[in-house]
């Protein structure tokens, strides 16, 4: 593993580095979360012939504090499509987790020549979120840390009281039925008590209501809405307590190019950490569908 700098849409991201394959995968974390709990699956990817790139999305510590607290869905785009074409002239296997899968069916619509191959995982296409609210009321309560995270300061001291106890009941309650790596859970809390990070880290909920009819607003809400023609996977849990298996159906109505939704029993939100095998196989063999194709 190497750490490398890379300038993207205005600002330096520090990323992870591994593998020295032909194929360039750029994989992108959620939150709460940081860069490092993707490394379990690069690490087979680059076994696998891949060379993986993993940079720390902006906000979060050691890349680049932004002067812009608040991040819009259509600036990850800009930062993800800017990343691709830094470490890679070939189109690169796009990989993101949480809102990660986010800015990656983002960055897959704004410049989809920059990408292979795309697999989302833990989240749906935000579409098919919003058809699917309806039947599943559930869900309006597994989301009301949105709503929080909406509010001035508030929840900067809310998750910060008691050695961030906040951040690890998202992990238990999203993860229900996995036994907690208690020292990625540590590092992603130093990740998240940098200078800034938190604040950062929850700009990109506060996204959600900030500048509504705005140039950028209105771009960001194209990305969301309109549909995929990338190839695409995705990946849930059926555990999820974040996002419900229910939010999954109908995806292909908003992904052209859909390969497959495959939901994975008994693993909840991070499935990277949960079903680093599993998963790892099933994107490697998508990946090697897309390229026989």
């Amino acid at each position: 593993m190497r750490p490398i700098q890379l300038t993207s849409n205005g600002l330096r991201f520090v990323a992870l580095e591994l593998g020295g394959g032909s194929k360039t995968a750029l994989l992108l974390h959620g939150f709460p979360d940081n860069a490092k709990s993707l490394l379990p699956l690069a690490t087979i990817l680059a076994e696998r012939g891949f060379r993986c790139v993993v940079p720390y999305m902006r906000g979060y510590a050691p890349t680049e504090r932004p002067r812009q607290t608040v991040t819009s869905v259509a600036t990850l785009a800009a930062d993800v499509v800017g990343l691709a074409a830094v470490i890679s002239r070939a189109p690169v296997y796009l990989i993101g987790h949480d809102w990660g899968a986010v800015a990656a069916y983002a960055a897959s619509k704004l410049s989809p020549e920059h990408y292979a191959a795309v697999c989302a995982m833990s989240v749906p296409p935000i579409p098919a979120i919003a058809e699917n609210l309806p039947r599943d009321p559930t869900q309006l309560s597994r989301s009301n840390y949105i709503g929080l995270f909406q509010l001035p300061q508030v929840p900067e001291r809310m998750i910060k009281a008691n050695d961030m106890a906040f951040i690890e009941r998202l992990w238990r309650r999203w993860s229900p039925t996995w036994e907690i790596d208690e020292e990625r859970l540590a590092d992603v809390k130093s990740t998240l008590a940098q200078p800034g990070v938190l604040r950062s880290a929850l700009g990109y909920y506060r996204s959600i209501t900030r500048g509504v009819g705005g140039a950028d607003y209105r771009l960001s809400a194209r990305l969301l809405l309109s549909p995929s023609s990338a190839p695409t996977q995705i990946l849930g849990g059926q555990m999820d307590g974040c996002m419900g298996a229910e939010l999954y159906r109908g995806a292909e109505r908003f992904v052209h190019n859909l390969s497959d939704v495959h939901i994975l029993p008994e693993v909840g939100h991070f499935l990277p950490l949960e079903a680093t095998d599993a998963v790892a196989q099933r994107i490697v063999s998508f990946f090697e569908q897309v390229d026989a194709d």
